[in-house]
């Protein structure tokens, strides 16, 4: 038998990605050459109009980046279409719409979420000595963007990057808590209490033998803008522990984080 690292020793979990798309049939090596190319000439015509002090007309971007007309009027059109683009109606020029600011709007925002964070992620898992995650809702699911690793020698795998369901897990229903409204009484019931005690608790919602704490972090708007949360073993998460050492050093980062980001509040009196 191999002999096993005690440095880390994996806890089973589970993860939900991203919906995989329908099954297509396997495209040639020259097929793929040209999707890859398309993608490649579509980005090069958008970051060409974002560096732009103006409006940019086809001729020029067909001329500037060699391209032949007729593909940057396709490439154009389909960004005008989904709003990352707009086509000024005298002149047939175009400009970046307000698809294209709000998606960078969304990352600095998320930046300044991690910039505020971090440190006092750092100081929390030093605190706790568990792994502690930063979780942003992206729909009806949520990303885990960030981490603080453990010290311990027994340890979950690092879910960093992973997205899973809103719902399934004590940060997914945080979420739902703040955000989403349900038809189910009993889930509804459920969701108040997390609004009430600004906290979402769960055993096994990332895997078998996992626990995991989570609190919400608010914006200047008064809106949901992601969570904390301590994700480890379930055996060193004693109800105990977790009433009086865990929850409370997580309230008070997620309050130290949200006052930051502009949240004038208090995390438990936060209602929808």
């Amino acid at each position: 038998m191999p002999k096993t690292d005690r440095s880390v020793l994996p806890i089973a979990v589970k993860s939900f990605n991203w919906v995989p798309t329908p099954a297509r049939p396997e495209l040639n090596s020259q097929s793929k050459s040209t999707s890859i190319q398309v993608v490649e000439n579509a980005l090069t015509v958008l970051e060409t109009i974002c560096e732009s002090t103006g409006e940019v007309g086809v001729s020029e971007l067909s001329e500037s980046l060699g391209m032949n007309k007729s593909s940057v009027w396709r490439l154009l059109a389909t960004f005008t279409r989904r709003g990352y683009l707009e086509r000024e109606e005298k002149s047939g020029r175009y400009r970046l719409g307000l698809s294209a600011y709000a998606m960078g709007i969304k990352f600095r925002l998320r930046m300044d979420l991690l910039n505020k964070a971090k440190p006092i992620m750092n100081r929390l898992a030093r605190d706790c000595n568990e792994a502690i995650y930063l979780a942003v809702p992206v729909r009806k699911r949520f990303i885990l963007l960030e981490m603080v690793d453990t010290t311990q020698a027994v340890r979950t795998i690092p879910l960093i990057g992973n997205a899973y369901q809103v719902g399934e897990t004590a940060v997914g229903k945080v979420i739902q808590a703040y955000t989403l409204l349900v038809n189910h009484p009993e889930e509804e019931e459920e969701l108040a209490s997390i609004r009430k005690q600004g906290v979402g608790i769960d055993s096994g919602g990332f895997g078998e033998g996992t626990a995991c704490i989570a609190t919400p972090l608010f914006d200047g708007q008064h809106k949901l803008c992601g969570c904390l949360s301590t994700i480890g073993p379930g055996f060193r998460f004693s109800p105990e522990r977790i009433e009086l050492e865990f929850v409370p050093l997580l309230r008070e980062a997620s309050r130290i984080v949200s006052s930051q980001l502009g949240y004038m509040g208090h995390l438990s009196d936060h209602n929808l």
